[in-house]
């Protein structure tokens, strides 16, 4: 980690084989994070907060001891992320060191360890979850047969009873709704005390009734799978322990990255002969494409897609048994497995994905897509922009494009046509190329089109999300030129 670099409020510690734009993007993220966060809890540091960098999360697991799960400590100030990972959590670790500043004890944390308020705090002060309004996922979650008593939640251990998800998204939404209702500073009492009826002189049930009835006022109509794909889960009847099958799933993996198809197989079938794992059944499914036997690698997935029905394996592997049925030439069957995911809407990202996919039938184009590298898929969405835009293409536009790291001005040149922002898909491509455009410090662009994304507002959660990226561009395009003039950066 000899890469350091120094802004107002933060020391950056990252590895040296990360690309300084991408460093000093984190900075301006970190920057705002403060700026936002001391607003929101009304807390000020008097020392920088120290955040570590890692490559991957592979390094992460070697130098720091934890792979999977990004980390902050609090009682040190300290933030642990990687490359990988950093978008999505690095505002929610940074928040659990601005709590630490009204936390209990020598950690810092929530009074008794209360995980509910632990991460409630942190996922409230952020208030999205996957690009959603955490409240209404709550109220996803409650009208669709995921109900949680927030008042065991938050006064047992139950947090680690639940979906991981839906405890996170529950307590988040609960602890905004009281900082709504009862103000920050009376939550940051409860913070410190653990003690509900004496901070805010009320039963927890009675405001649990008036909580749900929140949830309850939520339009959130039809979304039974994405309520299965956020919090279903699969009953878990393994004969032996989860690290056994979890070290099995690694090493095959490993096999079918060195193409050493016949020791992985032999693995995941040691595996699958105990419990149906899923990432097991998606190797072999792997490993039967590249023996040419799509027909054996679409047949384990239909044996095994009931096992997983009413969780989000169910729509993951629809979605990938779609791709393999184009590959064997049975569009009708692959048509209906992509409808059935544009139409049920499970997750934003299997939506796209899908919608894109029909298009590309109708075009007639679904195979050299479905077939080609990513190099072919962009090239393909460029020509299906060049008359009009297709907006649902536009955001895997700008992830093939970052894989194939394609210079940011000649991306922009492919679109050439102007965007108008009339409904749903065209809301949410000028949102992620706000994004794009902020990533690759653009900062007038970024802002620009993401007032454009507001212009459609019945987008089902995504309200609030699009509100947050106008806010940080309007903010960068103000801020960050002094701050990058400012930091200092220095290698060891």
């Amino acid at each position: 980690m000899s890469t350091k670099i120094e802004t107002k409020h933060f020391i950056i510690f990252a590895d040296k084989r990360i690309e300084k734009d991408d460093l000093k993007f984190i900075a301006l993220n970190q920057e705002y994070f403060y700026k936002k966060l001391s607003k929101f809890l009304t807390v000020e540091f008097g020392e920088k907060i120290n955040s570590f960098i890692f490559k991957s999360s592979d390094q992460k697991k070697e130098l720091f001891g934890s792979g999977n799960a990004d980390v902050a400590k609090p009682w040190q100030n300290r933030v642990y992320v990687s490359m990988d990972s950093w978008e999505s959590s690095l505002e929610h670790e940074i928040a659990h060191c601005f709590a630490g500043k009204f936390g209990w004890g020598i950690f810092k944390v929530a009074a008794d360890f209360n995980p509910a308020l632990i991460e409630g705090v942190a996922e409230a002060c952020d208030g999205i979850y996957d690009e959603m309004n955490i409240h209404f996922l709550a109220s996803i979650a409650h009208k669709n047969s995921f109900k949680v008593s927030v008042a065991n939640l938050f006064s047992s251990f139950s947090f680690f009873g639940n979906v991981s998800g839906l405890s996170y998204i529950y307590s988040g939404s609960y602890v905004q709704f009281l900082i709504e209702k009862f103000g920050v500073e009376k939550v940051k009492q409860y913070y410190r005390s653990n003690n509900f009826k004496q901070t805010f002189e009320i039963d927890i049930t009675e405001v649990e009734i008036e909580y749900f009835e929140f949830l309850n006022s939520f339009s959130v109509k039809d979304w039974q799978a994405k309520a299965n794909y956020y919090f279903g889960r699969q009953s878990l009847i393994q004969k032996v322990c989860p690290r056994y099958i979890s070290d099995r799933i690694a090493d095959a993996w490993y096999l079918i990255n060195q193409k050493n198809y016949e020791d992985a197989e032999q693995l995941l079938n040691e595996v699958l002969e105990k419990t149906d794992n899923y990432s097991a059944i998606v190797g072999l499914s792997v490993i039967y494409e590249n023996y040419d036997s799509l027909n054996s690698a679409i047949r384990i997935l239909e044996e095994k897609l009931e096992i997983f029905k009413n969780t989000s394996y169910e729509y993951n592997l629809i979605f990938r048994l779609a791709d393999l049925l184009v590959k064997a030439g049975r569009f009708e069957e692959a048509k209906v497995n992509f409808e059935t995911l544009k139409n049920s809407k499970p997750n934003l990202r299997l939506e796209l994905l899908a919608q894109l996919r029909l298009i590309l039938m109708k075009e007639e184009k679904i195979s050299d897509y479905v077939f080609g590298s990513d190099y072919d898929k962009y090239f393909l969405l460029k020509e299906l922009n060049l008359i009009q835009h297709n907006y649902s293409s536009i955001p895997i536009m700008i992830n093939l494009s970052e894989r194939l790291n394609e210079n940011y001005k000649l991306f922009l040149s492919n679109l050439i046509n102007k965007f108008e922002v009339k409904d749903f898909y065209s809301s949410y491509a000028a949102l992620k190329l706000s994004q794009y455009m902020l990533q690759n410090f653009d900062y007038l662009n970024a802002r620009k089109l993401a007032g454009l994304s507001l212009r459609y507002k019945n987008d089902n959660g995504l309200v609030e999300y699009k509100k947050e990226n106008f806010r940080k561009a309007e903010w960068f395009h103000k801020n960050a030129g002094r701050i990058l003039d400012e930091l200092k950066i220095s290698n060891d």
